[in-house]
């Protein structure tokens, strides 16, 4: 079964030893080797600035204590709620010069009109929303990893009278730097499989090189060479965290849990603002944008129709996340109880499919599916090409991670103790497994099928690839019409998918903001805050 999932990845390297097409050069002479400087430029940058603003939030939650504290850390991080590709389009018209923004400067502070007020390049666009909306990945990976730091570290620090930005650059950076260098690269994995941002933009980057060599050339060979290229260059990058990310300071049995001391005055007031600005620009604005689109659409009368792209999303989402919970379940099992290193093994395959950008996974898949279509029989062809089948083959084969990783966490903690006991009242291997170890597994299977179903419906190059002609998803009728500067259509598709990840964050993610680390004892399960729900 799990050569069946990394099956898409044989005709990428394959395509590495194939002769190259007669396209090859031109790509390569005119826009391989900017859109790699380019991906790579837009991934460090962002994953720098990201892993700054979320460190400084997460530290700015754990140790000091101010107004509306408990709150503010559970709304910060709903951003990671907008994909990037919406949050492009969203941003675009509200500092375009209809937007608010430009609006606001003529006609309320009578401002001469100039289309320049407000004029950012693409490139540092992209940046400024990446990190804005990405950067929840760092801040729970921090946040939980200070949870189970040791508080008597940080206390010794402060009487040794270092001032707060001693202590933390000093002391709490190199704690933590395991788990910053880990939510950065998440960040920079998030950035180099991005399509819809950077095609909006027009941004020349791998993933849009991907579909460029594909929909222009109609060069399967030229897009999987690229894609090829892109796997290696992941290989090198997951070889780099786990370099920099190997050393770690000693593990206290009982750490004293960090105390937040309190801050008054101005200092008080910083810290709200500092949790402010990604909710006003990460939250209220895109939700602002989104319903004064919206309303000029329904003003006009050209909502047009969510109905079908919503039912094929829902079929997609409930299919693929039953699929990857009863995947992710038995490979766990298997992997905790099967004999031996190789079962063990199986789960960690998963996880790394989980890093390769979606563009990449479908071009895979497609690299398999073609030269079968002229060897099948007409019906099997179509049934092949003509439903959604390839996308949720797709989507198993990157997504599979999600019910791996969460459900095989669940089964760790638990251990083969359970099983054991109720092997040795009587059970048959599959009775104890089925009666007594599923049931313990149902709250981490649930989990797994809520953030599987939201990050299913906010899959987009992925979909765009593989779907069958005129079959929409919300992801796809979203960037459809944005890309068609039909921005008020936009808007009612991208609501929904909005809507839907703000609840599962809201959901996954409500006891990282609301209680604070003392509340705790200083001590976290593994899974709750110390990474992401993506």
């Amino acid at each position: 079964m799990t050569a069946i999932f990394i099956a898409p990845a044989a005709p990428l390297i394959w395509s590495l030893l194939a002769p190259p097409s007669e396209h090859w050069a031109f790509i390569v002479r005119h826009w391989l080797l900017a859109d790699a400087l380019t991906t790579l430029a837009l991934a460090g940058i962002t994953a720098g600035l990201a892993a700054g603003l979320g460190t400084g939030l997460a530290w700015l939650y754990t140790a000091y204590d101010f107004p509306f504290r408990r709150g503010l850390g559970r709304l910060a991080p709903l951003s990671l709620a907008v994909p990037p590709y919406i949050a492009a389009f969203l941003y675009v018209d509200f500092l375009s010069f209809t937007g608010p923004v430009q609006s606001f400067l003529r006609d309320g502070l009578g401002l001469p009109p100039q289309a320049a007020y407000v004029h950012l390049p693409p490139a540092a666009l992209a940046v400024g929303l990446y990190t804005l909306f990405l950067f929840p990945y760092v801040y729970w990976f921090v946040l939980g990893d200070l949870a189970r730091q040791d508080g008597a570290v940080i206390e010794s620090a402060r009487l040794l009278g270092a001032g707060p930005g001693r202590t933390f650059v000093r002391v709490v950076v190199p704690m933590s730097r395991r788990a910053i260098v880990a939510g950065a690269f998440f960040v920079a994995f998030e950035v180099l499989g991005d399509y819809g941002l950077a095609a909006y933009l027009g941004l020349g980057t791998l993933s849009t090189g991907i579909f460029r060599a594909w929909y222009q050339l109609g060069d399967l060979r030229s897009a999987e060479r690229i894609a090829a290229g892109f796997l290696l260059l992941l290989f090198g990058l997951v070889l780099a965290e786990r370099a920099l990310g190997r050393k770690r300071l000693p593990s206290v049995p009982r750490p004293r849990p960090i105390r937040p001391v309190p801050l008054r005055g101005w200092r008080a007031a910083g810290a709200v603002a500092a949790f402010l600005f990604p909710i006003a620009f990460g939250v209220l604005v895109p939700l602002y944008e989104l319903g004064r689109l919206l309303r000029f659409a329904v003003q006009a009368g050209t909502v047009g129709s969510v109905v079908a792209p919503l039912r094929h999303t829902l079929a997609l989402t409930v299919l693929g996340a039953v699929g990857i919970v009863a995947l992710g379940t038995l490979l766990s099992v298997v992997g905790r109880h099967g004999p031996g290193r190789w079962t063990a093994a199986f789960p960690r395959i998963f996880l790394a499919a989980y890093a390769v950008p979606g563009a990449v996974i479908a071009i895979g898949v497609l690299g398999l599916a073609e030269p079968l279509r002229a060897h099948l029989p007409p019906a099997i062809g179509a049934f092949l090409f003509g439903t959604p089948l390839l996308v949720l083959y797709a989507y198993h084969t990157r997504y599979l991670a999600v019910g791996v990783e969460a459900i095989g966490s669940a089964g760790a903690r638990l251990g083969r103790r359970t099983v054991e006991a109720a092997r040795l009242l009587g059970a048959g291997p599959l009775q104890a497994i089925w009666r007594v170890e599923f049931p313990l597994l149902r709250p981490a299977m649930g989990s797994a099928a809520l953030v599987a179903a939201v990050e299913l419906a906010k899959e987009l190059p992925l979909t765009l690839l593989l779907r069958p002609f005129d079959f929409e998803t919300l992801a796809t009728a979203a960037f459809r019409y944005a890309a068609d500067e039909r921005l008020p259509q936009a808007a009612l598709p991208s609501l929904v998918i909005v809507g839907l990840a703000m609840a599962a964050t809201l959901g996954l993610r409500s006891g990282a903001g609301a209680k604070p680390p003392e509340a705790r004892g200083g001590r976290e399960e593994d899974g709750d805050g110390a990474g992401p729900a993506r």
